[in-house]
């Protein structure tokens, strides 16, 4: 089945379809207004398993794709989570926008979902 075929299959019963379109219609907005896929690299999900935070994990994941913008001078976006935003600002990102849905407008209970969208610019290279 190609993207089209499954983009325009309806969600499953039971699912939340003014808070998907609210989320996923603000996730798209933000990656449209601030990465261009022409030329920067996008941060699609990086995770780590808890039991294995802080150990380094991130950074090593992470490197292999920012060492590449590098050498190639371009820039990388990544929308955080609040528990991911410390890695990404200590490897250079910088907060563009944010992404903000309010559950209880959906009928849910949690408050409100927040993720940073973020920009790192190619570093130059040390000669």
């Amino acid at each position: 089945m190609d993207a089209a075929a499954k983009a325009a299959r309806p969600p499953p019963p039971g699912t939340n379809v003014s808070l998907l379109e609210d989320f996923f219609g603000q996730l798209h907005a933000g990656r449209k207004a601030h990465c261009n896929p022409e030329t920067d690299y996008f941060t699609h999900i990086l995770c780590v398993n808890p039991s294995h935070h802080r150990q380094g994990l991130g950074s090593r994941l992470l490197n292999e794709v920012l060492d590449k913008a590098d050498r190639e001078g371009r820039k990388t976006y990544i929308e955080a989570s609040a528990m991911g935003l410390p890695l990404y600002v200590r490897h250079g990102w910088v907060e563009v926008g944010e992404l903000e849905v309010d559950l209880g407008k959906h009928g849910c209970e949690g408050g409100i979902i927040r993720q940073k969208q973020l920009i790192r610019e190619p570093k130059k290279a040390v000669a």
